[in-house]
């Protein structure tokens, strides 16, 4: 797939952040969300913080 195509398509979304930092929703919710909206690869961007690392990683088992 062509990048451009998988970035129009909203495949990818490589900035969120999580109630570690300023966002909304926690790690976990953040994770099933976008597995609902078809996300297939996502980043963590959370401001000076690596506290969801550990719930990040139990979470990719998902």
């Amino acid at each position: 797939m062509d990048i451009r195509q998988a970035v129009k398509g909203g495949a990818y979304d490589l900035h969120m952040h999580t109630t570690a930092s300023d966002g909304a929703l926690s790690l976990r919710e953040v994770v099933h969300k976008m597995k609902q909206l078809g996300k297939r690869t996502i980043a963590i961007t959370d401001h000076d913080t690596m506290a969801g690392i550990e719930e990040a990683v139990a979470e990719q088992q998902y």
